[in-house]
């Protein structure tokens, strides 16, 4: 998160944390109602009819439809997961840099220290 103004990165773990959470219990509902849909779908693909005239013009136009209508559920589902596991990386990578900063911190007051050249 940055605060605006005073060019300063700060990040709150137990937000991301949150955040986090929170995304990963929409994505599970996302699921359930990603899959509800394409089982419903399916059960109404021949809803134009099969060989007459209303069929033949309105059957085709229908599928297509489906076909987009599947394609946008999955491609939302898709972005929904990539930004779970993106909110999961960064928790990941700011846990990982404030353990090692508590840990360099701890050296340093116990003295136990590497100061080697740069």
């Amino acid at each position: 998160m940055s605060d605006t103004g005073t060019n300063i990165y700060a990040a709150d773990l137990v937000r991301l944390q949150a955040a986090y959470r929170n995304l990963h219990q929409i994505s599970t509902e996302a699921k359930g109602a990603k899959d509800n849909f394409l089982a419903h779908v399916g059960s109404t693909s021949g809803w134009a009819g099969v060989d007459d005239s209303f069929a033949k013009t309105q059957g085709p136009h229908a599928k297509k439809q489906d076909e987009a209508a599947i394609e946008t559920v999955q491609a939302l589902m898709g972005a929904l997961i990539a930004t779970v596991q993106a909110v999961q990386e960064n928790q990941k990578n700011v846990q990982s840099t404030q353990n090692a900063n508590i840990d360099a911190i701890n050296q340093s007051a116990s003295g136990n220290i590497n100061t080697g050249k740069h």
